[in-house]
C-alpha cells in the first residue's frame, strides 16, 4: 500500500508497527473475506454483476460519445465488445483468485498483516434443537496447536498475560442467540485471526 505522508495511508503505515492493530486488521480481513463476508469470491461476484448491470446501457452511450477519442494515437475504436471482454476477464481471472493473492501478500509483508495460521473452522450440528446448537471447532492448519473460544462475545485471545478463552476439547453447546468466537494458537505461540459465529 502506498504511503502518502500526512495522508490516511501514512496513518495505516504507522499503525502497522503496533501488534494489536495488526491483529485487529487481520480480524477484519477474515470477517470480510471468508464465510459469508462481502469479499468472498461468490459474494464479490454478485455485487460486481449488480453494478455492471446497473451501468451497462450507459456504457453503450459512453462508447458512442468517447469510443474513438484519441483513435489517432491508439488506433482503436472502443465499443461495448471491449467492455464485455474486460467484464469476462474480471469474472474469470480476477475475482476467483484475488482474495487468496491478497491474503498471501498480507502474510508475507515484513509487518505481517495476516497470520500464517488460519482461524478455526465451525462445523454446526443442529441436533433438532430449537434453542441450542452444537458446534465442532476444527483446526484447518497443518501444524499442532490449541483452539480457544468464548460464548460471551469477548475475544478468546490474550488479555495481558492471560488467555481469556476456554480451551476447546469437545463440541460446544451454545444457545442460538449467543455469539461464538474462536482463535487458533500454535505451539510456536502465534495466534490466528478471529473466527466468529453469531
Amino acid at each position: 500500500m502506498k504511503n502518502n505522508k500526512d495522508g490516511p495511508t501514512e496513518i495505516h503505515t504507522l499503525l502497522k508497527e503496533n501488534e494489536k492493530y495488526r491483529m485487529m486488521f487481520a480480524d477484519a480481513v477474515y470477517k470480510h473475506c471468508y464465510n459469508s463476508g462481502a469479499l468472498v469470491p461468490e459474494n464479490f461476484e454478485k455485487v460486481f454483476l449488480f453494478r455492471k448491470n446497473e451501468i451497462e446501457t450507459a456504457v453503450i452511450l459512453e462508447s458512442a460519445r468517447w469510443g474513438d477519442f484519441r483513435k489517432n494515437i491508439s488506433g482503436v475504436t472502443y465499443t461495448k465488445k471491449h467492455w464485455d471482454n474486460e467484464i469476462n476477464k474480471i469474472l474469470t481471472e480476477y475475482i476467483p483468485f484475488r482474495r487468496d493473492i491478497v491474503i498471501k501478500q498480507f502474510q508475507h509483508q515484513s509487518n505481517r498483516l495476516f497470520p500464517v495460521f488460519m482461524p478455526p473452522v465451525f462445523k454446526v450440528d443442529n441436533r433438532d434443537s430449537k434453542s441450542a446448537i452444537f458446534i465442532e471447532l476444527i483446526n484447518p492448519n497443518s501444524v499442532d496447536g490449541d483452539i480457544y473460544y468464548t460464548t460471551n462475545g469477548s475475544d478468546p485471545g490474550l488479555k495481558g498475560d492471560k488467555i481469556r478463552g476456554k480451551k476447546y476439547t469437545e463440541p460446544v453447546k451454545i444457545k442460538r442467540s449467543k455469539t461464538l468466537k474462536a482463535r487458533f494458537y500454535s505451539k510456536s505461540g502465534v495466534w490466528s485471526a478471529l473466527a466468529e459465529r453469531q
